[in-house]
């Protein structure tokens, strides 16, 4: 999956399995993984904040996201 995270889509819809569909499913179990746990490792935290990142530039800086990136950067757990 990190693999996809560094090939970079083109502009317009995006590709089925490509950079955006990989971003938003290690998002997801990013998130998922603290629900569930309470915690989430270094590497999965990176993973995630870089997936993030992705989604915030790809859809013009969603409040949403930013959120989300702002509370995950501030995790201690």
């Amino acid at each position: 999956m990190e693999h996809e995270l560094d090939v970079p889509e083109s502009a317009g819809i995006p590709s089925p399995g490509g950079q955006v569909d990989a971003a938003t499913i290690v998002t997801g179990a990013g998130f998922t993984l603290l629900r569930l746990t309470g915690h989430i490792d270094d590497e999965g935290k990176r993973l995630t904040l870089k997936s993030l990142d992705i989604l915030i530039e790809r859809f013009d800086s969603p409040s949403e996201l930013l959120r989300q990136r702002q509370d995950l950067q501030s995790w201690r757990g």
